[in-house]
C-alpha cells in the first residue's frame, strides 16, 4: 500500500514516525483478518490500478451502483460502466441494485460539463429510458453553463472566448451567485460537477432577473451569431414572448456543445436531434461566425479550428441533403424551404444559407434543382433558353413551350366550404395513392391506380380523419420514401392548347401565356431589355439633346429613373427582415446596392446643379451627366451574374478592385517620394499655387504608363518657357524652364525600373493571385450568388421601367387589402402546409439521415478493413 499509494517522501515520513507506523500495521492487520475483502493487485500484469479499486469496491459493496459509476465517470472507465453496472448481466445467486434515476442524471450533466461524450451517448441508450426534455429546464441549462464558465478547465482558449462574447452582450457574464459554493471554500472539479443537485429539477423563478441572466444572453448571442433578426431569443420565460413555453431538450444541448467548440460531443447530441439537417445548418452558420470574430482578436489557430467545424457541420448538412435529394426529388426540395424546428422555426434552411454565407451547402445539386426551377417557374426546366425567347417576343411560337402545370392561376376549388392549398401536395394520409404537389407534379406511389386522385382536404374537413394511422402504416410510409431505385417524382409535362384537358395534359393558351411572362427568367429578361434602352436614350439625350432648356427626352429620363428608384425602395421596405434600421443594414450590405445608392446620389445631385448652373458652368452638369450614364452602364455587369462561365469573372473584378486597393496604399510611398524628388530639383523655390499640385503628380503618373518626359528631366529648354524668375514668378510658376541638373535623369530612371518592372508585376502577381483562388471556387460562388437573383426576380414587379410604377401602386392597393383580410400570399420560397406536410417532411428527413448514419458506418467499417486485415497478416507471418 506505501509503494504503490503513497509517493516516496510521504512513505518516508510515515516510516520515520513510530505511531503511524504502528497505525498502518494494525490496519493492515485488520485488512487481513476479512479475506474476502482482499484484492491482489501487481505492477507487472499490465492492470491499472483505478480497475482493481473499481472491482474491489463492485466486490465489497454491490448495492451501491452510484458509488461505482462516479468513480467510473472521473476516471474515463466507459467500458467497466457499461459492463460492470449499467448492463451488468444478473442472475439469481448474483443479484445486484440497478443504478437509480438520480445517479443517472447526475452522471449525465456530469459528463456533460467535462465533456466526456462517450460517456454522455452510453447513459442516452434506449435501454437506460434517461429523457432530457424531462430532466432539464432553463435553470438546469444555466447551471451547466455557469459551472463550464466557472470551474471547468478544459478548452480554456474557447472559454476565455465565450466569456468575451458573452460579455459583450453587456454586463457581467455571471450576473447570480452560485448556491452550491457555500463555506467559502475552494472546490474541486469533482465537487462542482459531480453535486447530487444536477439530478433534481430546479424550480425556475423567471421573475428574478439575475437567475436568468447568463442563459438570456446566450440567447441574445445565438440570436446575433445567426445574423437573422426574424429570430426572438431561445430562453426568454413564458409570459415574455407568446405566451408558451419551449421546451428544453436534445438541441439545446447540441447548442450548448456547439458554443463551446466540443465536436465529439456535438457529434453525439446531433445524432439525437429531431431536425438533424437544421441543426448542422445552425451550428455550421454559428462557428462560421465565431471563427470571423476570432480572426479579428488575432486568435488566428482558434479561427482556423472553428471554421474547420463549421465546415464539417456545413458539409453534414449536404451530405442529408444529398441522401433525401436520393429518395425523392420533391421532398428534397420541400425540406430547403421548410420552416426549421423550434427555437429557429422562424427561419428556413435556404433562408439561413444565404444569411451566413454556406457556399458549399447552396452548391448542391438539391438546392440548385430548386432554384432552377423556381427560376423558370411553371415553364419546364429542360427547354432551352432561346426556345423561351423566342415565344416570350414573337408569342406565336408558345406552343412549343411545355409547362409542369395546367391549373388556372386565378382559379379557387374548395373542398367543404375549404380553399385547398393548389400548389401544394400533403402527401401525409396515405402514400398509396397520388399526392397533388406544387406546380401541377404528381406524385406516384406504389400500389396505386392511375386514374386515383388526392382526397386528403376533402377527408380531413368533412370529418373522414384518417391522419390518425397505426404505427405500422407510418412504417410504411417511411420505406417508401427510402426506397432505393424506384422514381418516386415524375412531373407531367402539358402542351398548350386552345382548351384545358386534364388527361391529354393540354394547357389553355391564355394560362400558358400568363406562366410565361410571370416566370423570373421572363422578368429578368425584360428588365434588362428595358434596361439596355434606357441607357441608350440616356446616351442619346447627352451626346445630341444636353442643353440649358430642359427638354422632353430630359422628363423621360427622370421619370424612368424615378420608377427604378422607386424600384430600390420597394425592395429595401419589402425585406424579410424585421424594423426599417435592420432592413437599411440589410439593403446596404449588397455591393450593388451600395452602387445604386452613389449613382441615385449623383444623378439627384446633377438635377440639383441643373438649375443652379448656367454658361460656361454648364459644363460640369455635362460632366456629371456623362458619369452618372458611364455608371449605369456599369450597373449593367450585373447582367453577366445569370451566366454561369461569365458570373465568376464579375467577381473577379470586385476582388481585383479590392487588391488594387491594398496595392495603391504601397505605391503611394514610392509616387509621393519620387515626385518630390522631381519637383525639388526640377522647379526649386516654385511659389505655391494651384498648378504646384498638378506638376507634383502629372509626371510620375503618367511614368507608369510610358511617357517618360526625357526633355524636361534632363533640363532642355522646350516651348515658350522661361527662365526669368520675374516672369514665371509674376504667372504663378506657369511657362517655367526645368534646371538642368544631371541627377534627375537618374531618379527617373530608378523609378521607372521600381514602378514598370517591380511594382507593377507585384500588381499582375496579386491580380493571378485572386483569380486562380475564385475560379477554383468558381462555380460554388457562382452557385451561391444565383440565390440572390433569382429571389430578387421572384419577388419582382413583372412590368419593366417605367411601367413598373403602375404594378407599385397596384402592390400597395392589394397590400392595404390583405392587411385587412389577413391573407398571406403563396410563396415558392415558404412551405405552405407545415401542419401535416411539414411533419411528413420531417419525418422524411429523419428517416434518410439515419439511412445516411447507417452508410458512414458501413463506410468507416469498409476503410477499416484492410488495416485490421494487414495486421492479421502480419501476426501471422
Amino acid at each position: 500500500l506505501v509503494e504503490n499509494v503513497l509517493s516516496t517522501d510521504e512513505a518516508m515520513v510515515i516510516t520515520k514516525d513510530k505511531t503511524k507506523l504502528d497505525r498502518c500495521v494494525q490496519l493492515r492487520t485488520e485488512i487481513l483478518e476479512e479475506k474476502e475483502y482482499v484484492n491482489i493487485y501487481k505492477n507487472d500484469d499490465g492492470t491499472e490500478i483505478q480497475d482493481v479499486i473499481l472491482l474491489a469496491l463492485k466486490k465489497a459493496h454491490p448495492v451501491y451502483p452510484k458509488l461505482l459509476l462516479s468513480l467510473a465517470w472521473r476516471w474515463n472507465k466507459i467500458d467497466f460502466a457499461r459492463k460492470g453496472i449499467l448492463f451488468q448481466k444478473t442472475t439469481a445467486e448474483n443479484e445486484t441494485t440497478s443504478v437509480t434515476k438520480a445517479a443517472l442524471c447526475s452522471t449525465l450533466f456530469a459528463t456533460l460539463a467535462n465533456d466526456q461524450a462517450d460517456f454522455v451517448e452510453l447513459l442516452l441508450r434506449k435501454e437506460l429510458k434517461v429523457d432530457v426534455t424531462t430532466l432539464i429546464n432553463v435553470c438546469t441549462l444555466q447551471k451547466l453553463y455557469s459551472n463550464v464558465l466557472d470551474h471547468n478547465t478544459m478548452n480554456d482558449s474557447m472559454k476565455l472566448f465565450m466569456k468575451n462574447q458573452l460579455s459583450s452582450m453587456h454586463g457581467p457574464v455571471l450576473a447570480h451567485t452560485n448556491k452550491d459554493s457555500h463555506d467559502g471554500k475552494e472546490r474541486t472539479k469533482s465537487d462542482v460537477v459531480g453535486n447530487t443537485r444536477w439530478g433534481k429539477k430546479d424550480e425556475c423563478q423567471p421573475n428574478r432577473k439575475c437567475e436568468l441572466d447568463l442563459i438570456l444572453r446566450v440567447g441574445r448571442l445565438l440570436c446575433l451569431k445567426l445574423n437573422d433578426d426574424n429570430m426572438r431569443n431561445p430562453y426568454l420565460p413564458k409570459d415574455a414572448d407568446d405566451g408558451t413555453e419551449r421546451k428544453i431538450g436534445f438541441v439545446d444541448l447540441f447548442l450548448f456543445a456547439v458554443l463551446f467548440n466540443r465536436r465529439k460531443l456535438g457529434e453525439c447530441m446531433w445524432r439525437h436531434c429531431q431536425n438533424k439537417l437544421g441543426a448542422a445548418l445552425v451550428a455550421s452558420s454559428i462557428l462560421k461566425t465565431f471563427a470571423k470574430s476570432a480572426g479579428r482578436n488575432l486568435e488566428l489557430q482558434l479561427s482556423t479550428d472553428l471554421m474547420n467545424h463549421s465546415s464539417f457541420y456545413e458539409k453534414k448538412a449536404s451530405d442529408v441533403l444529398t441522401e433525401c435529394f436520393k429518395r425523392d426529388k420533391k421532398m428534397a426540395q420541400d425540406l430547403l424551404i421548410k420552416k426549421l424546428e423550434p427555437p429557429f422555426d422562424l427561419m428556413s434552411p435556404l433562408a439561413l444559407v444565404d444569411n451566413n454565407y454556406l457556399k458549399y451547402f447552396m452548391g448542391n445539386e438539391c438546392c440548385q434543382t430548386k432554384l432552377n426551377g423556381i427560376w423558370r417557374g411553371k415553364i419546364a426546366t429542360h427547354l432551352p433558353w432561346w426556345k423561351i425567347l423566342l415565344a416570350l417576343f414573337m408569342p406565336i411560337f408558345i406552343f412549343g413551350i411545355k409547362f409542369t402545370t395546367n391549373n388556372r392561376p386565378f382559379k379557387v376549388q374548395t373542398f367543404c366550404g375549404r380553399k385547398p392549398n393548389r400548389n401544394k401536395g400533403n402527401p401525409v394520409d396515405n402514400p398509396d395513392e397520388h399526392a397533388q404537389t406544387s406546380g401541377g407534379t404528381k406524385r406516384k406511389i406504389n400500389k396505386v391506380n392511375p386514374g386515383d386522385k388526392p382526397d386528403v382536404l376533402a377527408q380531413t374537413c368533412c370529418g373522414t380523419d384518417k391522419a390518425k394511422t397505426n404505427k405500422v402504416e407510418q412504417q410504411n410510409k417511411l420505406h417508401y420514401y427510402l426506397n432505393i431505385g424506384k422514381e418516386s417524382s415524375k412531373p407531367q409535362l402539358y402542351s398548350v392548347g386552345m382548351r384545358c384537358n386534364q388527361k391529354d395534359g393540354v394547357i389553355q393558351i391564355v394560362d400558358a401565356m400568363y406562366y410565361l411572362y410571370t416566370s423570373p427568367f421572363s422578368v429578368y429578361t425584360l428588365n434588362m431589355l428595358s434596361y439596355v434602352i434606357f441607357m441608350f436614350y440616356f446616351s442619346y439625350f447627352i451626346i445630341v439633346d444636353l442643353d440649358e432648356e430642359t427638354s422632353f427626352r430630359e422628363y423621360t429620363i427622370w421619370a424612368w429613373a424615378v420608377t427604378m428608384f422607386v424600384e430600390e425602395m420597394r425592395q429595401l421596405i419589402t425585406h424579410r427582415t424585421p424594423g426599417l434600421n435592420s432592413k437599411i443594414k440589410v439593403w446596404i450590405g449588397s455591393h450593388w446596392n451600395k452602387f445604386d445608392l452613389l449613382i441615385n446620389i449623383l444623378f439627384i445631385t446633377t438635377v440639383a446643379l441643373r438649375y443652379e448652373l448656367s454658361g460656361n458652368a454648364f459644363q460640369y452638369v455635362r460632366f456629371l451627366y456623362s458619369i452618372t450614364v458611364a455608371m449605369y452602364f456599369m450597373r449593367f455587369l450585373q447582367a453577366f451574374l445569370v451566366a454561369k462561365n461569365i458570373g465568376p469573372k464579375i467577381i473577379m473584378i470586385r476582388k481585383m478592385l479590392v487588391s488594387l486597393l491594398s496595392f495603391l496604399g504601397i505605391f503611394m510611398v514610392f509616387f509621393v517620394s519620387f515626385s518630390v524628388m522631381y519637383q525639388a530639383n526640377l522647379y526649386p523655390n516654385s511659389p505655391p499655387s494651384v498648378s504646384l499640385l498638378k506638376k507634383l503628380v502629372y509626371k510620375p503618373y503618367w511614368q507608369i504608363f510610358g511617357e517618360l518626359f526625357l526633355d524636361e528631366l534632363s533640363g532642355d529648354e522646350y516651348g515658350d518657357c522661361t527662365t526669368n524668375a520675374t516672369v514665371w514668378r509674376s504667372a504663378g510658376g506657369q511657362g517655367r524652364c526645368p534646371e538642368n541638373t544631371r541627377l534627375v535623369i537618374f531618379i527617373g530612371a530608378i523609378y521607372v525600373i521600381l514602378t514598370q518592372i517591380v511594382l507593377v508585376n507585384l500588381l499582375i502577381a496579386m491580380f493571378s493571385n485572386t483569380f486562380e483562388s475564385v475560379h477554383e471556387q468558381s462555380s460554388q460562388i457562382w452557385k451561391f450568388y444565383w440565390y440572390g437573383i433569382v429571389r430578387e426576380y421572384y419577388e419582382r414587379p413583372v412590368f419593366c421601367p417605367p411601367l413598373i410604377i403602375l404594378v407599385h401602386i397596384y402592390r400597395t392597393i392589394r397590400h392595404g387589402v390583405k392587411r385587412l383580410q389577413k391573407r398571406v400570399s403563396d410563396n415558392e420560397f415558404r412551405l405552405s402546409d407545415e401542419n401535416l406536410y411539414g411533419k411528413q417532411l420531417l419525418k422524411f428527413a429523419e428517416a434518410a439521415t439515419d439511412r445516411y448514419l447507417q452508410q458512414t458506418i458501413q463506410e468507416r467499417g469498409e476503410n477499416n478493413k484492410p488495416e485490421r486485415e494487414a495486421t492479421i497478416y502480419k501476426k501471422v507471418k
